[in-house]
């Protein structure tokens, strides 16, 4: 699944033209090489780690790219199956156009997520996989508790997320404008959305919590670089991600903020790329 912000909203009650623009956008970043190399980024984490018995049951949380999709079933066993809950149709149609002739009879298709319960039964899966989708879920925890409940004793959850710095850079350049032009009022709502996105040991112990035994995070690290600000401002990843994301701070002052950052980046980069750091992480949690 593409890179959509981490428990930012929920879908409940989103207007049909708001999830329109939103499917729009990760179908653009699903486009654009930029975004899908960083894509593949987390996806090859996962793959490295994904281990298929001869039959088994996989479930996978939100759409990937092809890459990722091919790869996965190349990993499964000839009598092992995917199943995979998408809520936007627009992705889940291009899954299954994409899909089903290379693999029919051994996928499914599911398009009714509830964040709070997941449509199956205990102890069904062998193996839970989901990059940079699960974790837009509005409570951690409980999707969580979710896929240890649906997992077979001994399987294994392979998630990715974002963790804590990531996009540095701009949160920085952010705070300063801030301090500089007298938003004082922001900079909680600044710090809040930068500690939404956990540090390792966070999600450790989360999981653990969660029901998994003794999970583990690894931390990598993958560096987006932009020609200037209207090429990051532009970019798919950003408008359908982090936008988002910096606009929930900034408020009704957001457009004033963003102007003030583009000349800080510009300056401050003149002749450069603009480089963005992503922090990501692997969690390897078994049941």
């Amino acid at each position: 699944m593409p890179a959509r912000g981490p428990g930012l909203t929920e879908n409940d009650g989103m207007s049909t033209q708001k999830k329109k623009t939103e499917d729009s956008l990760v179908i653009k970043m699903f486009e654009d090489p930029a975004s899908t190399d960083l894509l593949h980024f987390f996806e090859y984490l996962i793959l490295e780690k994904f281990v298929s018995l001869e039959k088994s049951m996989t479930l996978q949380l939100g759409c990937c790219t092809k890459y990722f999709n091919d790869q996965l079933l190349g990993r499964m066993g000839e009598w092992s199956r995917l199943v995979i809950i998408e809520p936007s149709n627009y992705l889940l149609d291009s899954a299954r156009l994409d899909l089903d002739s290379k693999a029919k009879g051994k996928i499914f298709f599911k398009s009714d997520l509830d964040w709070n319960r997941l449509p199956f039964d205990d102890d069904v899966f062998q193996a839970v996989v989901s990059v940079l989708f699960w974790d837009k879920s509005p409570n951690r925890f409980r999707i969580l508790s979710e896929m240890c409940r649906v997992l077979a004793p001994s399987g294994m959850a392979l998630l990715t997320a974002y963790l804590r710095d990531s996009m540095h850079e701009f949160f920085d350049i952010y705070s300063e404008v801030l301090t500089q032009f007298d938003l004082a009022q922001l900079v909680q709502p600044l710090q809040k959305v930068r500690t939404m996105f956990l540090a390792r040991s966070d999600y450790e112990v989360l999981a653990e919590e969660s029901g998994f035994s003794t999970p583990k995070v690894s931390e990598h690290t993958y560096t987006i670089h932009f020609a200037s600000t209207r090429e990051l401002f532009a970019s798919p990843l950003i408008r359908s991600t982090w936008l988002p994301i910096w606009e929930k701070i900034g408020g009704k002052e957001s457009e004033r903020i963003f102007w003030h950052i583009r000349q800080s980046l510009d300056r401050y980069y003149s002749g450069r790329k603009i480089p963005m750091t992503i922090n990501g992480g692997l969690i390897i949690a078994i049941k």
